[in-house]
């Protein structure tokens, strides 16, 4: 019975699909404790956290075939300026962060086209995260995330993120950098193909 189960429920979900983006923001006025890319508050003396460029991309992309894979969209994103972060503790490579700054928050990848929405000002965004597998469940994200918050908001006000609404241990992370849901985007796929979607908002 469990592998006739199994079987259904792969058809079902290639038949029949929902998935979330969760859109998370912080405002500047947030305040916790340890948030300055100075504090030693629950962090790790031993992360150098460091905005990067196309070289430090390249001599990284030795430690992470994740990089490597994404070597030509990085090109195209450094050249449209967004900003990368690269963290190392003790030298090896443990985190990947990238920034866009952008009226128009979207999640067409994920969700397909019309997954998205304005904003009245350009705003950042954190996007396309990644964190070492020997180096998950240790707070690297949490750490990278208040150093970053700390430089982007010397000049906005208002940051965004996004993530699925099954990744709790990321939407807890954002959340303990003082994040908080602002709105959704639900999308339905039938045979894999997006169909439909749905917006809602958060109260504050």
């Amino acid at each position: 019975m469990s592998l006739v189960y199994k079987l259904i429920s792969k058809v079902g979900n290639f038949v029949y699909q929902k998935n979330t983006i969760l859109f998370l923001a912080r405002e500047k006025d947030f305040d916790i404790g340890g948030i300055g890319s100075n504090s030693r508050s629950n962090s790790d003396s031993r992360m150098l956290i460091q905005r990067a460029l196309w070289p430090d991309y390249q001599d990284s992309c030795a430690e992470s075939s994740w990089l490597e894979n994404k070597k030509a969209d990085a090109v195209q994103r450094l050249k449209q300026g967004h900003q990368l972060y690269l963290a190392r503790r003790e030298g090896r490579l443990v985190h990947v962060l990238w920034v866009r700054v952008s009226d128009l928050v979207e999640a067409t990848y994920e969700l397909g086209a019309g997954a998205e929405f304005g904003l009245d000002s350009p705003a950042p965004i954190i996007y396309d995260t990644w964190t070492a597998e020997e180096a998950r469940g240790q707070g690297v994200y949490q750490q990278v995330l208040r150093f970053v918050v700390a430089a982007l908001h010397e000049t906005h006000a208002k940051i965004w993120v996004y993530c699925g609404d099954k990744n709790i241990a990321s939407r807890i992370g954002l959340e303990r950098v003082g994040f908080k849901v602002n709105r959704s985007i639900t999308s339905l796929l039938i045979f894999r193909i997006p169909t439909r979607l749905w917006f809602k908002d958060y109260d504050d």
